[in-house]
C-alpha cells in the first residue's frame, strides 16, 4: 500500500468523498440492523486513518438510556465485515467488536483522549441525572428540588452528531500501521456494520439503581418512605395521584433494609434519581412477597420538610379500589426493566396525557448515516508500479487483525478449559474477556464489564507448552476490596502493547478485569498452527455463569492478482 515519503516535496492531494449506505433509511436495533456501504472503485485510493463514519444518534426510552460508557457510540456496533467490491472474499471481520473496544478503551485512555471521545464518539462518563450527553432536562435540568418534574419538563432525548473510525480494523482503522488502501485493485470495498441489541449496548444513566425484574434484587432497589395501608386510600377519580416518598441516603441506611437511598439535593451530592415520568412504580418485600404495581409516576418533587424525593403516583387500577397489600416504610421500591424495554400499554385508568411517556420503548436511532472517505491521489509512478504487480506476480498487503473465538463455561468451580481454535501462523497476542451470561441482554447490568467471578489463577496452553510456564495468580481481584495481581497486570500490559494498543491507564484494573498473553517479542510473531490453544482458569466460589470472548491479534496477508483476491 502507498505510504508517502517524508523526504519528498511532492504534494499528495486528499479529497473527502461522501458515501451513503445502500439503504438510505434510519437505522435502529429492531427493524434496520445492518448498515451496508459500497466504497466504489472510482475513488482509487483511500486513507483509512482520516476516513470516518458520520451520523446522528438519538436515544429513546425511560430512565435516560445511553450507550455503554465503556465504548461510547461503538457500543452500538456489534460486528463488522469488509469484503472486496465483488463480494467474493471476506478481507477482515471482527465479531463482538464492541466488547473488544470496551476493554481496550479503558487501558488506552488519558484525559485528552477521553475528552475527544466525549466530543466526537458519544462517550458519556457522568452518572448524574440532568448532566447527560444524550438527554436534556430543559429549564429545571431534572432538579426535582428546584421545581417539580412533570411530563412537560421531564428530560427529553437530544440528537448528537457522531464521527468515528472503524475500530479494531487493520485495513480501515486509524492504527499506526494503517496505510492508504488501493480500491482500484479490489474493485472497491463492501462494508457491513451489524447493530447491537439495545439492551446489551446501553445502560441507564444511574446504572441498576431502582431497577429490578422482581423484588428479590435487594441492594440497588430504592426504599419506600411512605407507609401504604392495606386497602387504604382508594382511587376516587381518574386523575387521583398519591404522594409516595423515596428514602434518602441516611434514611435508607437507618431503615436497615440494605436498600440504596436517593441523594437529597441539600446534601450537595450528584442527582441519582433513577425514576422517569411514565414509569410503572412497584413495591414489595424482599423475596418478592407482597409485590404489586402501585401505579404510574406522573410528577416528581421534593418534600419541603425532609428534602427527600416525592413521587406522585396515579394508580393503574379501577376506581374505588385500594392497595392490594400493606407496605411499611423501608419496603422495596423499584421499576421493572421489562416495562422500560417493551414500553407500558395505554390504560383507561391513567389520564391520556401520560400515555405517550408510558409507551416509550428502549431503542436508539441512527440517521443521516454516511461514510466520509478520504480519497488520495498518489504519484503516477506508484500507480503504474502497483498495477504491474497486480497483473504480474501479485500485490501483497500485510495488516494486523483481530479474530474472535467465543466459549461458554459450563462449570462454575475448579479448573476450566477454554478452547481457542486459532490456526494463525503469525500471532502477536491473545486477549480473553470473561463476561457474565446473565448480563448480556439485561440493561440493568453492564453487559461489557468483565467478571472476576472467584478466579484464582490462569495459564495458556498450546500443545505441551504452558504460557507462562507457571499459573498467574488472580486471588487478590476477588477480595472484599479488590486489588490487582502485579504479574497478571504485567502479562496484560505486554499483551496489549504487542497488539499495538498503547497502555496509558492501569487504574481500576479490577473493574476492567481481562486476561492476556503476548506470544512474541520485539515486533515478531509466533505460529500457533498444528496444536490447539486453550486458556485454563481455576475458579473458587464462583457465582456467575460465564462466556469468554478470546480475541487473537495476528498478522494477515491480502494477496491481489488479476481476477483473484485472497486473505489468509
Amino acid at each position: 500500500m502507498f505510504k508517502s515519503n517524508p523526504q519528498s516535496n511532492e504534494f499528495i492531494p486528499v479529497t473527502q468523498v461522501q458515501i451513503p449506505p445502500e439503504a438510505q433509511v434510519d437505522y435502529n436495533s429492531d427493524t434496520q440492523t445492518q448498515i451496508r456501504f459500497l466504497v466504489p472503485t472510482y475513488i482509487g485510493y483511500m486513507d483509512p486513518r482520516t476516513s470516518r463514519f458520520q451520523y446522528q444518534v438519538t436515544m429513546s426510552g425511560r430512565g435516560k438510556p445511553q450507550p455503554n460508557p465503556r465504548a461510547g457510540i461503538s457500543s452500538l456496533i456489534r460486528d463488522w465485515r469488509i469484503e472486496d467490491g465483488m463480494a467474493q472474499s471476506t478481507l477482515e471481520e471482527v465479531l463482538d467488536s464492541n466488547v473488544l473496544t470496551a476493554q481496550t478503551w479503558g487501558y488506552s485512555q488519558n484525559a485528552s483522549i477521553t475528552h475527544k471521545r466525549t466530543m466526537f464518539e458519544g462517550q458519556s462518563l457522568t452518572p448524574e441525572v440532568g448532566d447527560s450527553t444524550y438527554w436534556t432536562g430543559g429549564a429545571v435540568g431534572n432538579d426535582w428540588n428546584a421545581a417539580p418534574i412533570t411530563v412537560a419538563n421531564d428530560p427529553k432525548a437530544t440528537t448528537l452528531q457522531i464521527q468515528h473510525t472503524l475500530y479494531n480494523s487493520g485495513l480501515l482503522g486509524d492504527g499506526q500501521d494503517a496505510k492508504c488502501f488501493p480500491l482500484v485493485a479490489t474493485k472497491g470495498l463492501r462494508l457491513q456494520l451489524n447493530l447491537e441489541n439495545a439492551q446489551r449496548a446501553c445502560t441507564f444513566q444511574t446504572g441498576n439503581l431502582g431497577i429490578g425484574k422482581t423484588g428479590r434484587e435487594g441492594e440497588q432497589l430504592c426504599a419506600l418512605g411512605t407507609a401504604l395501608l392495606l386497602a387504604g386510600d382508594p382511587k376516587v377519580a381518574l386523575d387521583t395521584a398519591f404522594p409516595i416518598m423515596v428514602l434518602g441516603v441516611a434514611e435508607a441506611l437507618a431503615a436497615g433494609t440494605g436498600h440504596t437511598g436517593v441523594n437529597k439535593q441539600t446534601l450537595g451530592l450528584p442527582n441519582n434519581n433513577p425514576f422517569s415520568i411514565g414509569d410503572a412504580l412497584w413495591a414489595g418485600t424482599d423475596g418478592a412477597a407482597n409485590e404489586e404495581k402501585l401505579g404510574i409516576i406522573t410528577e416528581m418533587t421534593v418534600d419541603g420538610g425532609t428534602g427527600q424525593l416525592v413521587l406522585m403516583v396515579c394508580p393503574d387500577r379501577a376506581l374505588q379500589s385500594g392497595w392490594g397489600y400493606a407496605h411499611p416504610v423501608g419496603d422495596s421500591l423499584f421499576v421493572r426493566s421489562e416495562d422500560r424495554v417493551n414500553g407500558y400499554p395505554a390504560s383507561a385508568d391513567i389520564p391520556v396525557e401520560f400515555h405517550a411517556a408510558m409507551a416509550q420503548k428502549l431503542n436508539y436511532t441512527l440517521s443521516n448515516v454516511e461514510y466520509l472517505v478520504s480519497q488520495v491521489r498518489p504519484p503516477s509512478q506508484y500507480v503504474e508500479a502497483m498495477l504491474n504487480q497486480v497483473n504480474g506476480k501479485g500485490l501483497t498487503i500485510d495488516f494486523r487483525c483481530w479474530s474472535t473465538y467465543r466459549n461458554t463455561l459450563s462449570a462454575l468451580n475448579g479448573l476450566t478449559t477454554n478452547w481457542i481454535p486459532t490456526e494463525s501462523t503469525r500471532v502477536y497476542s491473545c486477549l480473553s474477556t470473561p463476561l457474565g451470561q446473565n448480563n448480556q441482554l439485561s440493561i440493568e447490568n453492564d453487559s461489557f464489564k468483565p467478571l472476576t467471578n472467584g478466579a484464582r489463577n490462569y495459564t495458556y496452553s498450546w500443545g505441551n507448552s504452558l504460557y507462562p510456564n507457571r499459573p498467574v495468580h488472580l486471588e487478590r481481584n476477588s477480595q472484599t476490596i479488590p486489588k490487582p495481581n502485579a504479574l497478571a497486570l504485567i502479562e496484560l500490559e505486554k499483551c496489549l502493547v504487542n497488539a499495538g494498543i498503547p497502555v496509558r491507564d492501569l487504574q481500576r484494573s479490577t473493574d476492567r478485569f481481562n486476561i492476556g498473553r503476548a506470544f512474541s517479542k520485539y515486533g515478531g510473531t509466533t505460529s500457533l498452527q498444528g496444536q490447539t490453544l486453550s486458556l485454563r482458569i481455576e475458579y473458587q466460589n464462583a457465582v456467575d455463569r460465564l462466556m469468554i470472548n478470546n480475541y487473537v491479534h495476528s498478522l494477515r496477508r491480502l494477496t491481489i492478482r488479476q481476477g483473484s483476491i485472497q486473505a489468509y
